[in-house]
C-alpha cells in the first residue's frame, strides 16, 4: 500500500501578482479562520491540481492561479502543477516526468502507476476500461463543504460515467471485493475485448482471402526457383545498373537544356546589342556580377561580361557570333547523342525482359513477378489468419483461466464480504452513537451501499461522517489499496453548540487511523489536539487568500516549474498539428 501525504501547496496569479504558500504537517493540519477567509480554496486546490473536478469550484479559481503541490508517495518527494486544463508532474529535482492536458488518457494512467492502483473501471459509454480518474481516488478521503455534506461521495463531479460507480468505489476500498479479485476481473475483461477485437479482424481477414481467390485464378505455370535463379540474379544486376545509366542519362540531358536555353539568350541579346554596342557594353561593365537585360529588362547574371568588354572592338564581334553559334552546335550534337544513348537503354530493358520468355510454357518477366506477388500475398493472408486464431486462443486460455481463479475465490470473497460488513454495521452503530446523530435507519447503518441523505440538517452531516469514517476504517483495516490524505471542509455544519461541536472535533481525532495524514479546515477547533499544526487565517483575509507581499517570496520558486510546463506544453501542441 503506497502512503500519500500534502506537503506544500503554492499559489500563484501572475495577472494579479499575488501568491500564496501553505505549508502542511505531516500528522495533522488544522486550518481556522472565518467565513471567506479562503478555508475552502486551499482544501479545494489540493484535489484541482490533480485533475479531480470540483463540484462548486469558488471564486478563487475564476482567476485561474497556478496551482504547485509538493507531495510524497511513501519517501520518494514530487510536484505537480496545474494551470487551467494543463499539468505537469515533476521529480523531487524539479524534473518534468509528464505534461499533459488529458486527464483520462494521460495523468490518470499516470497517478494509477504512481499510486499502485492496479484496478480499473468500466466506461459506460462505450465499455471500455479506464483507469481510476483523480476523482475515484481521493473520493472515500475527501468532504467538500459546498456539496460533500448532503450526500456521501458528490464531493467531485465528472465521476460517475463509470458503470457502477459508488458501488465498485465501496468494493475496492473497504476490501468487499479483494484486490486479487479486481486484477483478475481487469485481465478477464481485457481479454475479453481483446477476443472481441480479433474476431473483428478475422472475419475481416477471411473475407479478404475469400474475394482473392474469387478474381486471381491459379497459374498456367509453376516458377521453379531452381531453374530461373541465374536468370533472375542476372536480370537484378542488370536492371540495377541500367537504371544508375538512365538516371546519370537523364542529369545529363538537364544539363544540357540549360546549357542551350543559356546560350539562346546569349545569342539573341548579343544580336540587339549590336545596334547599340557602347551602351550595353558601358553597363554592363559597371556591374561586377549583374545587369539589367536589354532584351527583357530583368536582372541577369553578369555571365559574359569579358565578351562584352571583347565586343567594344566591333572587329571582334563577327568572332564572338561565330563562338556561340559553334557552342550551340556542339551542344545539338551532344543531346542527339545522348537520346540515343537513352533509346539503346530501353531496347537493352526490352531485351531483359525476353529472358525468363525462353523458359518452358514462356514465362515472361510480368508473369513470373506478378505470380510471385499473389503466392506472397496469399501467404501472407493464410499467416495472419493463422497469428490471428493463435491470439484469440491464448486470449481465451486468459479468459478460462481466470474464470477458474476467480471462481475459486468467489466461497472466500463471500466470506470476507460477509465479514466486512458486519464489521461495517459495528463502526456505523458506535460512530452514529458518538456523534449523537439518532435519525440513522436500520438499512444505513448495515448497508454501505444505501443512501445518507435522509436525515435533514446537522443531523444528516453528523450521518455523512459517521458513514465516511466508517469507510476510512475499513479501507485503513481489511482493503488496504491506498493511504491517502483525509480531508474534511467544515465538519462543524450549521454552526452546532460548543458540547457537540468539540464531540465532533474529538471524535475526528480520535479515529483518525494510525500513519494517516489529516487536513481540516474548520471556524473553531475546540482546543482538540490533534498532534499537529493550527494554521490561523488572517481575519482580514476576506476573499484574499492570494496576497501581493507574498508574490516577491513565491514567483522565483514558480519561475523553472512555470518555464517547463509552458515549454513541454508547446512541444506537445506542436507534435498534433
Amino acid at each position: 500500500m503506497k502512503t500519500i501525504k500534502f506537503h506544500d501547496l503554492f499559489l500563484l496569479s501572475q495577472s494579479q501578482e499575488s501568491a500564496a504558500h501553505i505549508e502542511f504537517d505531516a500528522t495533522a493540519t488544522i486550518i481556522t479562520g472565518t467565513t471567506s477567509a479562503g478555508k475552502s480554496c486551499i482544501l479545494k486546490s489540493l484535489f484541482l491540481v490533480f485533475g479531480a473536478e470540483i463540484r462548486k469550484r469558488g471564486i478563487l479559481f475564476s482567476e485561474n492561479p497556478y496551482i504547485l503541490l509538493k507531495f510524497s508517495v511513501d519517501d520518494t518527494y514530487f510536484y505537480i502543477l496545474r494551470k487551467q486544463s494543463g499539468y505537469s508532474v515533476f521529480d523531487q529535482n524539479g524534473h518534468v516526468l509528464i505534461t499533459t492536458t488529458e486527464v483520462t488518457k494521460g495523468l490518470a494512467p499516470f497517478l494509477n502507476e504512481l499510486f499502485d492502483i492496479r484496478a480499473k473501471l468500466i466506461n459506460n459509454n462505450d465499455n471500455s476500461l479506464i483507469p481510476f480518474l483523480p476523482g475515484h481516488i481521493f473520493s472515500p478521503f475527501y468532504i467538500d463543504q459546498d456539496s460533500g455534506w448532503e450526500k456521501a461521495w458528490e464531493s467531485f463531479s465528472r465521476i460517475d460515467f463509470v458503470k457502477d460507480c459508488k458501488k465498485n468505489l465501496i468494493n475496492f476500498y473497504t476490501g468487499i471485493k479483494s484486490l486479487e479479485t479486481y486484477g483478475l476481473e481487469v485481465e478477464r475483461l481485457e481479454a475479453q475485448q481483446n477476443v472481441s477485437k480479433l474476431n473483428s479482424e478475422l472475419v475481416a481477414t477471411n473475407k479478404i482471402l475469400a474475394a482473392f481467390n474469387e478474381t486471381h485464378m491459379p497459374a498456367t505455370f509453376n516458377p521453379d526457383p531452381t531453374i530461373f535463379a541465374s536468370e533472375i540474379d542476372s536480370l537484378t544486376k542488370e536492371c540495377d545498373l541500367l537504371l544508375k545509366q538512365e538516371q546519370i542519362k537523364k542529369e545529363e540531358l538537364s544539363d544540357i537544356s540549360d546549357q542551350l536555353s543559356r546560350i539562346d539568350l546569349e545569342l539573341q541579346a548579343t544580336s540587339q546589342l549590336l545596334g547599340n554596342l557602347e551602351v550595353t557594353a558601358e553597363n554592363a561593365l559597371k556591374s561586377d556580377e549583374h545587369f539589367d537585360c536589354p532584351l527583357c529588362g530583368s536582372i541577369k547574371d553578369n555571365f559574359f561580361e569579358i565578351a562584352l568588354r571583347k565586343l567594344q572592338d566591333r572587329k571582334n564581334y563577327e568572332e564572338f557570333l561565330s563562338e556561340l553559334a559553334e557552342r550551340h552546335g556542339d551542344v545539338l550534337s551532344k543531346r542527339t547523342k545522348v537520346l540515343a544513348q537513352l533509346k539503346d537503354l530501353k531496347a537493352a530493358t526490352n531485351f531483359i525482359s525476353t529472358i525468363l520468355a525462353t523458359k518452358k510454357e514462356s514465362v515472361t518477366l510480368d508473369d513470373f513477378i506478378n505470380e510471385a506477388g499473389r503466392r506472397r500475398y496469399f501467404v501472407q493472408l493464410k499467416t495472419n489468419i493463422a497469428e490471428l486464431q493463435k491470439n484469440i486462443l491464448d486470449q481465451e486460455k486468459i479468459i478460462k483461466k481466470n474464470t477458474l481463479l476467480l471462481r475459486k475465490l468467489a466461497h472466500n470473497s463471500a466470506d470476507m464480504k460477509k465479514k466486512i460488513l458486519n464489521r461495517y454495521h459495528e463502526l456505523m452503530l458506535g460512530f452514529t452513537s458518538e456523534l449523537e446523530a439518532a435519525k440513522i435507519t436500520d438499512k444505513q447503518l448495515a448497508n454501505p451501499y444505501s443512501d445518507m441523505s435522509s436525515a435533514s440538517g446537522n443531523e444528516n452531516s453528523r450521518c455523512v461522517l459517521a458513514y465516511f469514517y466508517a469507510i476510512i476504517t475499513l479501507s485503513h483495516e481489511i482493503a488496504q489499496p491506498i493511504s491517502v490524505p483525509i480531508v474534511i471542509d467544515t465538519p462543524l455544519q450549521q454552526d452546532p453548540d460548543a458540547r457537540r461541536g468539540q464531540k465532533i472535533m474529538q471524535f475526528l481525532s480520535n479515529h483518525k487511523p494510525v500513519g494517516r495524514q489529516i487536513i481540516i479546515a474548520t471556524s473553531k477547533d475546540f482546543g482538540v489536539d490533534f498532534g499537529g499544526k493550527v494554521i490561523q487565517m488572517d481575519e482580514n483575509g476576506r476573499y484574499n487568500l492570494l496576497r501581493k507581499e507574498e508574490y516577491p517570496r513565491v514567483e522565483p520558486f514558480f519561475r523553472e516549474f512555470i518555464k517547463q510546463h509552458t515549454d513541454n506544453m508547446l512541444k506537445n501542441k506542436a507534435q498534433i498539428l
